[in-house]
Order: C-alpha cells, then sequence, then structure tokens
C-alpha cells in the first residue's frame, strides 16, 4: 500500500482575513494549497484566482468531485470532508 495511500487530510484550523493556519502546520499562510498529508503556499498570480473551466472537465472527467466556492464556505466543505475521512484537497485565497 502507497503511503500516499494512508495521508489523511489536514484541518484548516482557522480563516481570518489574509491568514490560514492549516494543522500540522507552523507556516500562517495568505493563500495555501492541501492535499492528503500536507500543505504549501499559494502564489495565485501563477494561475489567477479563477478556476479554469479546463481544470474542473479535466477533474470532473476522472470521477473526482469538484467544488467552486467562496472561501468561508469551502474551508467549511473542506474540513467537513476531512472529518468524515475523505481524502481531500482544495485552493485556498484567504482574501475571497
Amino acid at each position: 500500500i502507497s503511503a500516499l495511500f494512508l495521508m489523511t487530510s489536514p484541518k484548516i484550523a482557522s480563516l481570518s482575513w489574509g491568514q490560514m493556519k492549516v494543522q500540522g502546520s507552523t507556516v500562517t499562510y495568505k493563500d495555501c494549497k492541501v492535499w492528503p498529508g500536507g500543505s504549501r503556499a499559494w502564489d495565485w498570480r501563477e494561475t489567477g484566482t479563477e478556476v479554469p473551466a479546463s481544470t474542473v472537465e479535466y477533474l470532473e472527467k476522472q470521477s473526482i468531485d469538484v467544488w467552486v466556492l467562496q472561501t468561508e464556505q469551502a474551508v467549511k466543505e473542506y474540513n467537513s470532508l476531512v472529518a468524515q475521512g475523505v481524502r481531500v484537497g482544495g485552493v485556498f485565497h484567504s482574501t475571497c
């Protein structure tokens, strides 16, 4: 069994304007990416803050559920899935 398969998604511990804390990380992020086993800063200038339709279509073709939500709602949904033991990832922009 792959170690990645066993990794869980980290909970988003807190969200306020311009600041996010992720469980298991000592870093305070402005914007971040999270996935089973980790997190890192996200520079939205690399890709913009909008999710391209092509990305959503690709993920859906892979049978991956996709939600594009306002950040507070996205964190709530993400943490709910984490609490259920679902392996989930996300990209969060704390000032939207």
